[in-house]
This record gives structure tokens, C-alpha cells and sequence, in this order.
């Protein structure tokens, strides 16, 4: 794949129509910018970065189109029609201003202004976005397998999500917020990520009971703070957390503990926040410091046991 520049860009445009091509080996396959009225139709869109980008595109027709090792992304784009499309032979689902449902059968999952939809059991692989909510709340994502695409599971101004015993794997960015609030992401795996999590302008979010394994960056936070992070394991990732003008809480008070972190050892001889009673308590009695705002005032000196209970075998290691 070369991804040399874009394929087909339509900027400011209206009532074009894009049909019967082949469009293969670009950064971006199509791209659409505050445009209208575009109907894309019987294409086969194969190994771009990125498929088909909607930004800030509404009223268009996206339908029979065929996604191979990319799929379909849209970003402040609204009342568009997506249907037949197919992302690496399974169905790409696309639901607008839907509430209480449950998908389990998809090779991507794009939710635009949705509420209480379930998203569950599904192999996603090879994709732009594995599954994105965009102004999307109340809503569920758990027991899928996620590996290796852009981003597995990307919220855009989206609150009170819970995303849970998930695997994460292989891709460019695990979990990745923007401008999204009260969500809570916990009891995953994320292995091997480039960045397994990523806030940008996201706040009051809850990270728990996650394996954050091997990945390139554990968590990177931009402009994020107020978010709350504990009993996760960061274990031998290259960079555990990068943090840019953000201040987070990093462990659930004592005696609950925080956090284990691989790259980290102290001493355990004392106990009590003002470590001034005799005796081990598995807390490690001096803070790990992630930088001049944030630290872990308890980190734990053994990794927790966190069990994810997958209903299906899945292919993954830790």
C-alpha cells in the first residue's frame, strides 16, 4: 500500500455522483469535506489508509460499497445514508438517531447521535475505526475482539459509554476519546497498541481493572483531566503514561491502592497514609511520579489478577 495523497476529494461540492471504481492505495480512498448531496455507490475501496472520511459532510448516500483492509469514517457529518456496505465481508452497521439496540454481526460499527446500543461479540480487524460513537451515550461495548486497525473504538462527544472486557490488540490506537465525558473503561486487555489509550480534551472518565501490556505509550492524555485511573496493570509498555496540560487522579485512595507499574520498585515496610505503622500492606510506601501533576500516592507492589470473561476463544497474547 503507497497512500499517496487522496484518491477522490470533494471539497464545498454537491451532487456528484462516485460509482463503479476501484480505488486502491492512497492515504485517503475518498475524502468529502463540507459537501452534500454525494452519492458513492458500487465501488470497491481497497487498502487505503482510510477508506471513505466524512467531515463535516451531511445528506449523502454511501451504499453497495465494498471495503477491503479499510472501512468508512464520518466526523460532524449527520442525517447521511449508509446502507449495503460491506468492510472485509461483513456488514458495516451505521445507525443515526437509534436507540436500544444490540449489534452482533459487523465488520465496523459507526454510531451518530445514538442511545443504549449494545455492541457485543464481534471480530473487528483491518479497519479505519472499529467501532465509533459520535455524539453517541448511555451505550455499551463489550467481549470483542479488536486487532489491529487505526483505531479500535473511538468516542467523539460521547458520554456515560462503558466499554469492558474487550481485547485490544495491535492497533495504531487502543481506545482513543475526544471531547467525551463519564464514560468507563474497564476489565480489557490492551496489548501491543501503539497507544492503548488516548484522552484528547476528555474529562471525569473512570480507566480500571484494565491490562495495559506491551503497548508503545500505556496512556497518553492531552488536555485532559479529572479522570480517574486505578487497579489497572501497566506492564512493560515502552512509555507507561505521557501527559500534556491534563491532572488526573492515579489510584483510589488508601487503603484501596492505586496502580501496578512493571517499571517500578520501592520499599513495603510501612502502612497508612502517613506510613507511620510497622508492617507490609502490598503498597509500595513512596509515590510513583508520573510527572510534576500527577502521581500514583499508592502504587501496589504485585500485579492485580484481572480475569476477562470472553464467551468465545479468542486469539491474543499477554
Amino acid at each position: 500500500m503507497k497512500e499517496e495523497g487522496v484518491g477522490i476529494r470533494l471539497h464545498g461540492r454537491s451532487n456528484v455522483t462516485i460509482k463503479n471504481m476501484v480505488i486502491k492505495g492512497f492515504n485517503y480512498g475518498i475524502k468529502l469535506y463540507n459537501s452534500l448531496n454525494i452519492a458513492i455507490s458500487k465501488n470497491v475501496i481497497e487498502d487505503n489508509k482510510h477508506g471513505i472520511h466524512l467531515l463535516s459532510s451531511s445528506n449523502n448516500r454511501i451504499s453497495e460499497n465494498t471495503f477491503i483492509n479499510n472501512s468508512f469514517l464520518a466526523l460532524k457529518s449527520y442525517q447521511n445514508s449508509v446502507k449495503n456496505n460491506i468492510v472485509n465481508d461483513k456488514p458495516l452497521v451505521y445507525l443515526e438517531g437509534v436507540s436500544n439496540r444490540v449489534i452482533n454481526d459487523a465488520g465496523q460499527v459507526v454510531l451518530v447521535r445514538c442511545k443504549n446500543i449494545k455492541v457485543k461479540n464481534l471480530d473487528i480487524s483491518k479497519t479505519d475505526v472499529g467501532i465509533e460513537l459520535c455524539e453517541t451515550n448511555d451505550s455499551i461495548i463489550s467481549e470483542n475482539n479488536i486487532v489491529d486497525n487505526d483505531v479500535g473504538i473511538y468516542l467523539s462527544s460521547s458520554s456515560n459509554n462503558t466499554i469492558s472486557e474487550n481485547n485490544i490488540k495491535d492497533n495504531w490506537h487502543g481506545i482513543w476519546l475526544g471531547s467525551s465525558s463519564n464514560n468507563k473503561i474497564y476489565r480489557n486487555n490492551i496489548a501491543k497498541n501503539e497507544r492503548a489509550i488516548r484522552f484528547y480534551h476528555s474529562s471525569n472518565n473512570i480507566v480500571s481493572e484494565n491490562n495495559l501490556t506491551r503497548n508503545t505509550r500505556g496512556v497518553f492524555l492531552w488536555n485532559s483531566s479529572n479522570n480517574k485511573f486505578f487497579y489497572n496493570n501497566f506492564i512493560e509498555s515502552y512509555t507507561q503514561v505521557r501527559s500534556f496540560f491534563s491532572m488526573n487522579i492515579w489510584d483510589d485512595g488508601y487503603p484501596s491502592g492505586g496502580n501496578y507499574w512493571s517499571n517500578y520498585k520501592d520499599i513495603d515496610e510501612k502502612s497508612g497514609p502517613n506510613q507511620d505503622l510497622a508492617g507490609s500492606d502490598g503498597i509500595w510506601d513512596h509515590p510513583y511520579v508520573i510527572d510534576l501533576n500527577n502521581k500514583d500516592r499508592y502504587p501496589l507492589v504485585k500485579p492485580l489478577y484481572i480475569s476477562i470473561p470472553f464467551k468465545k476463544k479468542l486469539n491474543s497474547e499477554y
